[in-house]
């Protein structure tokens, strides 16, 4: 099973907008949700992709969609 697969629906939304730059403000506000839940789903996704920064993330997603 790919590691973006393990996400949860509102994590690998959130990762697609990672990927794609937006920050964790904008993020929120876009998804209606705080900017501490965001981070908190954040940390989850860095967590299962098992990658520490946004470029890992955005290089991990990247090759999996």
């Amino acid at each position: 099973m790919s590691t973006v697969l393990r996400l949860s629906p509102r994590e690998r939304q959130v990762a697609g907008l990672i990927a794609r730059g937006f920050s964790s403000p904008y993020i929120a506000r876009k998804l209606h949700l705080s900017i501490r839940t965001i981070d908190t789903h954040k940390r989850h996704i860095y967590q299962k992709l098992e990658v520490s920064t946004r470029d890992d993330l955005i290089e991990q997603y990247a090759g999996r969609i």
